[in-house]
């Protein structure tokens, strides 16, 4: 789908300095998604809970870009405002791509959050909607309780807390990155100007113990000059958040890629989570555990309009953690995408046996998902 772009140029100045600054380009964008789920699961005792509901995705998306008026480098700043309702007031209005990158030929210096490149994906779902992991509540003992699924999805990246990064492309091979976060956490931008925490007091009051570290992420993304190949290699590791009775410090890795011939496309997926309770987060006291995560999936494009895809994931846990069976999480998945040009849509169909865990805890679900973009 072809983005229309609202483009304007811009004459200004420095703030604070009066130094005129070349012709920028700033663009205007965005994209809505409205999805479809209905979902049905049970847990490790009688009784079955199911869903049907509505989701939206929206997003507006401003950037800019230019030279600077110094050595010849060139620019570009803008942040995203998504409007979802999770998201609103907590992380998507402070954090969705927030950028002020330095661009000097191949080399990019990066400022911001949500920006740089990163593991964040599972790329075995190839014509799916989503991650490959399945939330659902389940019944635990008797009681319902909502439970996330285990399969990875961001691998402990760290790249959604605000931090600074450097991307280096390497032309026909695929580009490099290091990525610094102060605070691992992802909602540390949201406060004006400094990031104030009151753990840099002596006396850290009982209520803030868990808090967050520093981290660093490692990656390589590219096709290694064969044609239709796409990897993702990173690595990332963040201190042990204060006060956490395990001594652990939180680690992920993934190592993944496609490869597409003709109008078949194959793809696996490798991930590991160490050091956090169910590989989500660290919670102050619980024993942490290592979670490995590991998918296929095959694609064929039936047209230049419709693909359809299958991918089989399984997520195995290390440790046992309360009322819970150490079963691996097992999940298959059918989906289809089909191009109307300016909108697409995608079917996918979903089961999951073991949701995050608990043996006999397994799921169906049937999910559309309409998008566009503008």
């Amino acid at each position: 789908m072809k983005n229309k772009l609202l483009t304007t140029a811009l004459v200004t100045s420095m703030v604070g300095a009066g130094t005129a600054v070349s012709v920028a380009q700033t663009t205007v964008s965005g994209n809505l998604d409205l999805s479809y789920m209905a979902l049905s699961a049970k847990g490790n005792t009688s009784g079955i809970n199911s869903f049907r509901g509505y989701g939206k995705e929206s997003q507006i998306n401003l950037a800019n870009k230019g030279k600077l008026n110094v050595g010849g480098m060139n620019y570009a700043a803008g942040f995203s405002l998504e409007f979802d309702g999770p998201d609103t007031g907590a992380t998507g209005m402070w954090e969705e791509n927030v950028f002020i990158d330095f661009i000097s030929g191949n080399t990019t210096i990066t400022f911001g959050s949500d920006h740089i490149q990163n593991p964040d994906t599972n790329p075995t779902v190839l014509s799916g909607i989503g991650y490959l992991r399945q939330d659902a509540t389940i019944n635990i003992n008797g009681t319902p309780t909502a439970v996330t699924g285990l399969y990875s999805a961001g691998a402990n990246s760290p790249y959604s807390a605000y931090g600074m990064g450097i991307m280096q492309s390497l032309p026909g091979i695929g580009t490099f990155s290091a990525y610094y976060a102060p605070s691992r956490d992802t909602n540390a931008g949201a406060l004006n100007d400094i990031f104030n925490s009151s753990t840099a007091i002596a006396a850290e009051p009982t209520s803030t113990r868990g808090t967050a570290e520093s981290a660093y992420e490692l990656g390589f993304r590219g096709d290694l000059g064969v044609k239709g190949l796409n990897t993702w290699i990173f690595y990332n590791k963040a201190d042990r958040r204060d006060l956490v009775n395990t001594g652990s410090d939180e680690k992920g890795k993934r190592v993944a890629a496609t490869y597409t011939t003709g109008p078949f496309t194959i793809a696996g997926d490798y991930s590991k989570t160490e050091g956090t309770n169910t590989g989500i987060a660290a919670v102050a006291g619980v024993l942490g555990e290592d979670i490995s995560s590991k998918s296929v999936g095959l694609g064929y494009a039936v047209s230049k309009d419709l693909s359809l895809s299958a991918t089989y994931g399984k997520a195995e846990p290390s440790a046992v953690v309360a009322n819970r069976t150490n079963a691996d999480e097992k999940i298959k998945v059918l989906a289809l995408g089909y191009s109307l040009g300016p909108v697409s849509l995608q079917v996918m169909y979903k089961e999951t046996d073991n949701i995050a865990g608990y043996s006999g805890a397994d799921s169906t679900a049937l999910s559309t998902r309409l998008s566009t973009r503008f």
